[in-house]
């Protein structure tokens, strides 16, 4: 699936949840900016973002919350990667 497509389909499956105010980034510029100035309860990242990608996004919000979150996440998903193909 192309990651616009992805992407769209994220924000509507949010919104269905009946999650609203969904704010979605052009750019890893632009998600910046758009945490810095509204409150989050969640952010999903890619990491093809243009401009500055998911990662590099992650490491400038800092050490909040979210950003602990998300390495956790990524952790995880590590994890979760190895053990499958462990089981190959």
């Amino acid at each position: 699936m192309p990651r616009k497509a992805a992407k769209s389909k994220v924000s509507i499956c949010l919104r269905h949840a009946r999650h609203t105010n969904v704010i979605p980034a052009q750019s890893g510029q632009e998600a910046l900016k758009l945490f810095q100035a509204h409150p989050v309860d969640l952010v999903i990242l890619d990491y093809w973002m243009s401009g500055l990608n998911g990662v590099s996004v992650a490491r400038e919000m800092g050490e909040t919350e979210t950003a602990d979150l998300l390495d956790e996440v990524a952790t995880l998903l590590k994890r979760q990667r190895a053990k499958s193909a462990s089981c190959n």
